[in-house]
């Protein structure tokens, strides 16, 4: 059986956003049924994965 897998900690960064995108934010973690930091932390992963892919196409 394989070990699970460690998890990393999380450290803690600032993000200042207009108004209107964190309530756009919210109005959409509440329809997720997740925090405001959990969309958030998706959001920013999945456009590192992104720009990540189109990093190594331009190679």
């Amino acid at each position: 059986m394989a070990r699970p897998r460690a998890k990393e900690p999380k450290k803690q960064f600032t993000l200042m956003m207009k108004q209107s995108d964190v309530d756009a934010l919210d109005e959409i973690a509440s329809e997720m049924g997740r925090s405001r930091s959990e969309v958030m932390r998706r959001y920013v992963k999945m456009g590192m994965r992104i720009i990540n892919k189109k990093r190594i196409a331009k190679k």
